[in-house]
């Protein structure tokens, strides 16, 4: 992760020493300016974040939501892409597990890398403008959602089977 990335530090200390403490809630509104050759956030990062305590275990629960700017995958058209995630962390100040996530020694935790892997998570492998996008011409490059030019009947033609006559 980048090192110019904020931290959101949460305390944990009172919490962990107060027995009648049973939740603890934290609000989140970051405005964020990042931007990499991939995406852009084009709103706040905001949600909420608790955590409770559950036998001897601290479970952490998230929901969070933002948009991102990003470009089509077939016709490189900007797009934005609403981000919403929920998210349930183990909270562990012994050891580091599967999808725990350990204290550090003065039981504070930085809630930021868990947010942001989250985002960068819920973003989709393959982006589209719409399911059925035609993409660009390999050729030419005219939007083929727009308008077609004189290579599309060969680009859009099937080859033939080198195996259909077997």
């Amino acid at each position: 992760m980048r090192n110019d990335l904020p931290k959101i530090i949460l305390n944990l200390t009172n919490f962990l020493h107060n027995s009648a403490l049973t939740k603890l809630n934290k609000k989140i509104n970051l405005r964020l300016l990042y931007q990499d050759e991939r995406f852009k956030i084009t709103k706040p990062i905001t949600g909420n974040v608790s955590i409770k305590k559950e036998q001897k275990n601290l479970v952490l629960i998230g929901h969070i939501k933002t948009e991102i700017m990003t470009c089509c995958d077939r016709c490189l058209k900007e797009i934005n892409l609403k981000i919403k995630t929920q998210f349930e962390r183990l909270l562990n100040n012994m050891t580091n597990a599967n999808n725990e996530i350990q204290l550090s020694k003065n039981n504070q935790i930085d809630l930021f890398p868990i947010i942001w892997e989250e985002i960068i998570t819920m973003i989709p492998t393959k982006i589209l403008c719409k399911k059925n996008c035609q993409g660009l011409c390999p050729i030419c490059g005219i939007n083929f959602n727009q308008k077609t030019c004189s290579h599309y009947k060969k680009i859009k033609q099937k080859p033939k089977n080198p195996f259909s006559a077997l």
